[in-house]
Parts: structure tokens; C-alpha cells; sequence
């Protein structure tokens, strides 16, 4: 289970954080007012979901006689196998990290683009007299104007790594599945059974290690880049 959660937090962090970044990125870079509000407003709705309805419209998609597969069968033809996707033990992580990335990055890439406002246009400006492309602009002026923000969020980030989302990890196991995380086993070992010693000792476990890395990252950061929390 600490394998499994330390695989899919790392997963979840690699694949997430980034892409926080490119969306702020990526928003920052319409120039038309209602369809760059209308993009952000779409990307943001899922945050408000619960976890318990992200799986349930997962679950829609994904059956047997889901939208994916109802796809499939019209693309491909009515002789078309249909998969039982969630039933497949390889899908289980990619469908974790994608439910996650669909729900939250929107919401995550908020903080991005806040920083990117701050950045002085002038910048920009002085930019484009010199003959720089947009490319050019997001790599030298923007990123690294919005540096700070990215380590200090990274920072915090560190200090999930020994932690997942327990809704969604539970939510979506089902009899084909195996895979327990941490918080899994504390729930169905610690609170089910009634060993609540054991449940407070491994989350008084998580805590510490989570404060280990948060501190760590931050005396790497101070080091490396002198941006750092305290």
C-alpha cells in the first residue's frame, strides 16, 4: 500500500502540477474576452463537483454500455467488442491521474494566471520591439516572473506525496480491482475493524513525513533558487 501510494501521488504530481502551469499558460494567451471566459468557466465547473459525482460520471462513461463503448460500436462497427474498462487493473492509475487532472487543474491553474496578471506589460512591450515571438515572450518574461509562485507551490505539493485522494481510490475500486493505498487500509484495517490505534499511528505517521518533505523541498528551494516558505 505505501508502494501504491507513493506511485500514484508522484503520478498525480507529475502529471498535474505541469499542467496547472500550461493551462494558466494557455489561457493567458486568448486574446478573445467572452470565448477566454467562457474556456475558464468550463475548465473550473468540475472543481465543484463532488468526488462521489466525478466517479459516477466516470462510471456512466466507462460501463459496458457507456458512452465509450456506444463511440466505439458506431465508429467501428456493431460486431465491436465492448470493454469493461473499469474492470481493467492497467486502467486503474491512468483512470485516477485523468479523473484528477479533469477535476482540478482548471481550479489550480487559477493561482498561474493571478501571478501572470502581476507581470508589468511593459515587459511584454519591450518585448515585441526587440522582435520576440510569443514563444519567446511566455519563456523569458513569463515564466520567469511567475517562478516564485511555481516553487512555493511545489513546495506544498511535496508534502502530499504520502497522501491521496481516499474518495476517489475507494470510490472507484470495485471486485475486478486490487489496489490499496494508505488511507484505504487505515479505513478498512483501522476504522472497520475497530483499530484505532493502528488508524492514528499511521496518520500521525503521514503527518510527520508530509512536514519531512515540505521541509526538505523548502531547504532545497532556499538553496537552489532562494525562493523558499520560511
Amino acid at each position: 500500500s505505501v508502494v501504491n501510494t507513493l506511485l500514484l501521488s508522484t503520478l498525480t504530481l507529475l502529471f498535474s502540477f505541469p499542467a496547472a502551469i500550461i493551462l494558466a499558460l494557455l489561457f493567458n494567451e486568448l486574446r478573445i474576452g467572452v470565448f477566454k471566459k467562457t474556456v475558464q468557466t468550463i475548465s473550473y465547473l468540475p472543481y465543484f463537483l463532488s468526488w462521489i459525482s466525478v466517479i459516477g460520471i466516470a462510471g456512466s462513461f466507462l460501463a459496458i454500455y457507456g458512452t465509450i463503448n456506444d463511440l466505439r460500436v458506431w465508429l467501428l462497427g456493431p460486431d465491436t467488442e465492448r470493454i469493461m474498462f473499469l474492470s481493467k487493473q492497467e486502467l486503474f492509475v491512468p483512470l485516477l491521474i485523468l479523473l484528477t487532472l479533469w477535476k482540478e487543474v482548471g481550479w489550480n491553474s487559477i493561482i498561474y494566471l493571478a501571478a501572470i496578471s502581476s507581470i508589468d506589460v511593459q515587459l511584454y512591450e519591450a518585448a515585441k520591439m526587440d522582435g520576440a515571438s510569443r514563444l519567446q515572450q511566455t519563456w523569458h518574461i513569463t515564466l520567469p516572473c511567475i517562478k516564485p509562485t511555481i516553487i512555493i507551490l511545489l513546495i506544498f505539493s511535496m508534502g502530499s506525496l504520502f497522501n491521496n485522494n481516499f474518495e476517489l481510490v475507494y470510490g472507484m475500486q470495485n471486485p475486478f480491482i486490487k489496489f490499496d493505498v494508505i488511507s484505504t487500509i487505515v479505513y478498512s484495517r483501522g476504522i472497520k475493524q475497530a483499530n484505532y490505534s493502528m488508524a492514528a499511528a499511521i496518520g500521525f505517521m503521514q503527518g510527520l513525513i508530509s512536514f519531512l518533505l515540505v521541509y526538505v523541498s523548502n531547504k532545497i528551494a532556499k538553496a537552489v533558487s532562494e525562493v523558499y516558505i520560511w
